[in-house]
């Protein structure tokens, strides 16, 4: 079967996570796009530029897919913005290169984003990979959400010797 060069109509649930795919190749965007929007509420983006766009425009994506090689801005510069903006410091970034380079993955990671997937890569891993992340994020906030507040009262005030002098004093 043909990949579609045309996005399907997105059939994803009643609250869903938002997944943010950024990707030049226009085919392999359109096809990452379907499969996704039955199960997530995807927008996509075509370079790093034009996804902080769509994030500044006030729909804070659960997930971000983006390529390394992009025109205008590449996925690094992307995640570099990503992470030094406190408002989305905390999105999982899922990295798709061409290069199988050792190196890349390392500067990928380096860089802040939280897996890695080469080219070329089935549907199943990269869903698989997003799922992961997404269930680990909502199992960590749950456990956080449920440990029990801390009780940071002081403890008895003491007082040394160069206080009660001062005290005395004044």
């Amino acid at each position: 079967h043909g990949v579609s060069k045309f996005k399907v109509e997105p059939t994803y649930p009643e609250g869903a996570l938002k997944v943010l795919v950024v990707e030049d190749n226009a085919e392999l965007k359109v096809y990452i796009y379907n499969s996704l929007s039955d199960r997530y509420e995807v927008r996509d983006a075509s370079n790093g530029k034009e996804a902080l766009n769509v994030i500044s425009s006030g729909w804070i994506p659960d997930m971000i897919v983006t390529d390394l090689m992009m025109p205008e801005m590449d996925g690094i510069e992307l995640v570099n913005h990503i992470r030094n903006d406190f408002s989305t410091s905390h999105i999982p970034v899922i990295m798709i290169t061409a290069k199988h380079e050792d190196d890349t993955q390392v500067k990928a990671m380096k860089y802040g984003a939280d897996g890695y997937i080469a080219k070329p890569f089935t549907m199943e891993l990269l869903t698989a990979r997003i799922d992961n992340m997404l269930d680990r994020r909502k199992a960590l906030i749950s456990r956080m959400s449920e440990q029990k507040k801390v009780d940071i009262s002081p403890e008895e005030i003491v007082i040394t010797d160069k206080d009660e002098q001062l005290i005395k004093k004044v």
